[in-house]
């Protein structure tokens, strides 16, 4: 009976450490431990005391876990952890598709990436062309993910 008690706090203990410190050993541990508990209790007392063992640990590790989540992120340092507000902003993707034909100037040098200024914006853009010193002319010809791709003129 005091190895069932044991293997039981022992489902609890690491299942509230595993909220704590997450990493998925510690729940693994748990996991092994309810396990061994329900193999012990089914080899002492029988089946539905076993069944009844692993759904009311299982339950309780559940609760525990559930409740630790809600104080955790009240508590001053989970405030400090968890994001309260929403960053805003926009991708200037969208607005890279008008500027193919586009001329400006290779703000960095381009070996093969760099910064390039289209009318007075810098952007990050990738030569097609390899090499481009800085200061020289060049063409927007495409984009490619956040990047312009550019030509020498």
């Amino acid at each position: 009976m005091s190895l069932l008690v044991l293997l039981c706090f022992a489902v609890l203990l690491l299942t509230a450490f595993e909220v704590f410190l997450p990493g998925g050993i510690l729940g693994v541990g748990a996991v092994f431990c309810l396990l061994a508990a329900t193999y012990v209790c089914f080899s002492d007392y029988g089946f539905l005391p076993a069944v009844l063992l692993f759904f009311g640990t299982a339950s309780a590790s559940l609760v525990l876990a559930i409740i630790q989540f809600r104080w955790w992120i009240k508590s001053p340092v989970g405030r400090g952890l968890f994001l309260r507000e929403v960053v805003g902003g926009d991708a200037p993707v969208k607005e890279k598709d008008d500027m193919i034909g586009f001329t400006g100037e290779a703000l960095t040098r381009l070996n093969p990436s760099g910064k390039v200024v289209i009318n007075g914006s810098p952007y990050e853009a990738y030569s097609e062309d390899g090499y481009i010193e800085a200061h020289e002319s060049v063409r927007v010809v495409g984009r490619d993910a956040f990047k312009l791709i550019i030509q020498k003129t």
